[in-house]
């Protein structure tokens, strides 16, 4: 729980200036692109609590 969050945070953070040089690559506004930037932060944080739900499951003996 606690990696997801960090992942988050750092994805929030890393948002900042990924949107500056999306609003030139995309001709979009600034927190539009910042708006996409921290969805993608959330997908991966959810990813990453996935990853630790799943770590703590039994392997499949299939």
């Amino acid at each position: 729980m606690l990696r997801a969050l960090r992942t988050l945070i750092l994805g929030l953070a890393a948002a900042f200036p990924s949107a500056g040089a999306g609003t030139v690559v995309l001709s979009t506004g600034y927190w539009t692109t910042f708006c996409y930037a921290c969805l993608a932060a959330l997908i991966t944080a959810v990813v990453s609590l996935l990853q630790n739900v799943a770590s703590f499951l039994p392997d499949d003996p299939t």
